[in-house]
């Protein structure tokens, strides 16, 4: 991914720009006539919410969902016997 650079002179002339390019991107940088450079990264609209968020139900298991109880059985199951380890061993 190339990221877009803005001048100072740029970033106060085309603000608009550089958010619409920094939400379509992810990230837009700002370089002052100084050499000190900033990196313009967008917001979350909801910032109650969390990337890592999971709608109920993501989590099932054939057709029923899985409660919390079942994945944290299953987790431990998968450190009590890690793939490729047989279970007596």
């Amino acid at each position: 991914m190339v990221v877009k650079v803005f001048s100072e002179q740029q970033a106060h002339q085309n603000l608009a720009e550089l958010l619409d390019c920094a939400l379509a991107d992810g990230e837009v940088h700002i370089l002052r006539s100084d050499g000190q450079a900033y990196r313009v990264i967008p917001m979350p609209k909801d910032p109650t919410k969390s990337p890592l968020d999971i709608a109920p139900g993501a989590f099932t298991l054939g057709q029923a969902p899985m409660s919390a109880d079942e994945i944290v059985a299953l987790v431990r199951e998968s450190r009590e016997h890690p793939r490729g380890e047989p279970d007596g061993q």
